[in-house]
């Protein structure tokens, strides 16, 4: 995943270190997703989540079913809602994970809301095991006092 600049060695791309404090207009373009290093015969969730939301868990990008490195091969759930942390709420960690999934989801998820009090139940809806292969997130805030 890039937004900004040069790409860090993994199975997903970000242009930031762990825990960084990033600007938030920095983000609220699009970035670029991109895997590499993934079985090519397995099938993967990508997921952007602020769990410091007021509601519990805002689900910022998830796209599930990703057939290795290929990203057009995945249904997009929630498509790209930048970070916009409330004013007075702090500062908000943004999750991007990668999960390897224990086999292909099936059915039809579109009514599933964005805002969670639980994300593990909403994970559980899928019918699969998520196996976590790789974490990095970010740290912004309502300004962009850091």
């Amino acid at each position: 995943m890039e937004w900004n600049s040069k790409n860090l060695s993994n199975s997903l791309n970000t242009n930031f270190k762990n825990g960084n404090n990033v600007l938030l207009n920095s983000v609220q373009v699009k970035p670029k997703f991109s895997l590499k290093n993934l079985d090519n015969q397995k099938f993967y969730t990508l997921a952007i989540i602020d769990p410091d939301a007021p509601i519990g868990y805002w689900i910022h990008y998830f796209q599930y079913n990703i057939q290795g490195n290929n990203l057009n091969s995945g249904t997009i759930l929630y498509d790209y809602f930048p970070p916009s942390p409330p004013q007075g709420t702090g500062v908000h960690r943004y999750f991007c994970l990668v999960y390897q999934q224990s086999g292909e989801i099936k059915g039809d998820f579109n009514n599933q809301k964005r805002g969670l009090k639980n994300y593990v139940e909403f994970m559980n809806l899928f019918g699969v095991k998520f196996t976590l292969k790789t974490m990095k997130f970010f740290r912004c805030a309502f300004s962009d006092l850091f």
